[in-house]
């Protein structure tokens, strides 16, 4: 099923970027990759239609633990998923609007850890 106007913002390290903006454009999702977590709350604020927040824990200069908090604590009902290389030092875990995908993260586990809302 697509979403039409449904926009995602993707700031994940550039080996998994292509594929995982390729699965969510292909759900319906315009998506925008950003290069560092100060970028991406950029875009958080200047754009209030983001339902999704794709981040790896690792992210520049804002990491994705703070980007995805800031995201979760906002007035936004949107999901956030957050990507790490281990599960566990997630702190914000139990939230739930929150999926951790630990890596490896394929086109086809992303998508599946948002069946529930697709």
């Amino acid at each position: 099923m697509t979403h039409p106007k449904t926009r995602a913002i993707l700031a994940v390290n550039s080996a998994q970027e292509r594929a995982l903006a390729s699965a969510l454009e292909h759900a319906g999702f315009t998506v925008t990759v950003c290069r560092s977590g100060t970028d991406a709350l950029a875009l958080l604020s200047e754009h209030s239609e983001v339902s999704l927040l794709v981040a790896h824990t690792a992210t520049p200069l804002l990491r994705g633990f703070e980007l995805v908090r800031r995201y979760l604590d906002s007035k936004r009902t949107g999901r956030a998923v957050l990507v790490c290389a281990n599960d566990d030092a997630v702190p914000i875990v139990g939230h739930p609007r929150l999926t951790v995908l630990v890596e490896p993260v394929s086109a086809e586990a992303l998508l599946a850890a948002l069946q529930p809302s697709l």
